[in-house]
């Protein structure tokens, strides 16, 4: 697993399962998204999948969210995502760092955000302040 969970709190996903020593700032949010799997070996029957979520923490090169399943940390992923504090939707794409089992019975995942020409990541870095 790449997260401890201790009480309701859930601490930052790091290479190797230990919690971040100084965290990018971190922006708490309840905002709606959109994932879809676009590439998973581990798990081909994912492809194509589309789920509504909830974001819940938002970073300069990342976002965590809650999903109704997990999703492999080979998962390369899309996002579209509607921040209701920062005008505008974003279209992002990731590979899947961790996911967590919540006590609300979801999976709380977090998205390292790759750059691209067809990603609004230059806009999302810039709205992250």
């Amino acid at each position: 697993m790449n997260a401890r969970i201790q009480s309701a709190a859930i601490h930052p996903f790091q290479v190797g399962g230990a919690p971040s020593e100084a965290p990018a700032a971190r922006h708490p949010c309840r905002d709606k998204l959109f994932v879809q799997v676009i590439l998973c070996s581990s798990r081909p029957d994912l492809v194509g999948r589309t789920w509504s979520c909830r974001a819940v923490a938002t970073e300069h090169h990342a976002l965590e969210f809650l999903c109704e399943r997990p999703l492999p940390t080979d998962a390369l992923v899309d996002l579209w995502v509607d921040l209701s504090e920062r005008p505008g939707r974003f279209f992002l794409s990731g590979f899947v760092h961790g996911s967590a089992h919540t006590d609300e019975d979801r999976h709380r995942v977090r998205v390292l955000l790759e750059g691209g020409a067809a990603t609004d990541i230059d806009a999302w870095v810039a709205s992250q302040g």
